[in-house]
């Protein structure tokens, strides 16, 4: 495998000369990443979602750390194809009424996380209260109008997730939450095949995320969501949401998007938990490096 990968500058470059050197080293441990840029060994790191906490703990890494709003959204997939209850509207509406994502947010997983009000994230909207908010009691009688009164009829639900989030508090949460309403959840880590299941639909629930390559509501709800989305694992099929998707991206209303959006968040295909600032860390020797509206290193805007 590369150990590193060495940029320099173009010679025939006409515009503002930015660093004489650059080595990058893939590093994909996240507690062997963090102790590189303590050890001195590395100058500028993202720090792992998992680590956030750590650094907004430490008054010598926050003072080196760099926080930038995100626009990626954190979320539970639901794949209905391979848990047929998850078709049900109800079945869906009582998992998100029993996630208490602003308990979440702020004592587990930390780290300025934001919860979830609606599917978008907070750096591409303002909040609002377009999901279902946490009810347990509310959530039990949806699933009793469903036919599963406490749970009954159900199925265990198995929980898919990335085995490098194995720590992440997240695992826990989904499983704890859920059995106070009586569904058992089965967790399952992956490796390398963890994206060809949820391709192929075959997760029942999955934590997955997203984030906006571009600052347009679009680049979320219509590439998530749309019914013809080849990105849209959640299989998701809505007529009312696809035509008012389109009135959207026709517009470019943010009203319109807001209005594609609630018709989504009410059906709850996917189960948004969070969004939260990417969190850098840059040594004293980098202090003018400059970041990206998206917290990508901007070389050529940097001395």
């Amino acid at each position: 495998p590369a150990q590193r990968a060495v940029l320099e500058p173009n010679p025939h470059w006409k515009g503002r000369k930015g660093p004489s050197r650059i080595e990058i080293i893939p590093i994909t441990d996240p507690a062997s990443l963090l102790n590189r840029f303590k050890a001195g060994d590395v100058d500028l790191i993202q720090v792992a979602s998992s680590d956030v906490g750590t650094v907004l703990d430490s008054a010598e890494l926050k003072a080196s750390a760099r926080l930038l709003p995100t626009t990626k959204v954190i979320y539970l997939l639901l794949q209905p194809a391979a848990y047929p209850p998850l078709g049900d509207v109800r079945v869906r509406r009582a998992l998100a009424m029993a996630l208490d994502r602003k308990r979440l947010a702020e004592d587990l997983v930390r780290g300025e996380a934001h919860a979830a009000g609606r599917i978008l994230p907070s750096g591409l909207a303002p909040d609002k209260p377009l999901l279902p908010s946490f009810d347990v009691a509310a959530a039990r009688a949806l699933l009793t109008q469903a036919g599963y009164p406490g749970g009954k009829g159900l199925p265990p639900l198995e929980f898919g997730f990335n085995e490098a989030n194995r720590l992440n508090p997240i695992v826990d949460f989904v499983p704890t939450s859920l059995k106070a309403i009586g569904i058992k959840v089965r967790t399952r880590p992956f490796g390398l095949s963890f994206m060809d299941e949820i391709q192929r639909k075959r997760l029942p629930m999955a934590l997955s995320g997203w984030g906006a390559p571009y600052p347009d509501p679009q680049a979320v709800l219509s590439v998530l969501l749309r019914s013809d989305s080849a990105t849209n694992y959640s299989g998701y099929a809505s007529s009312a949401y696809d035509a008012a998707d389109a009135k959207a991206q026709a517009s470019g209303s943010l009203l319109d998007y807001e209005a594609a959006e609630t018709i989504a968040a009410h059906d709850v295909p996917i189960l948004p938990l969070y969004s939260q600032p990417k969190v850098w860390l840059v040594s004293k020797r980098l202090n003018g490096i400059a970041l990206s509206t998206y917290g990508s290193p901007d070389f050529a805007n940097s001395p």
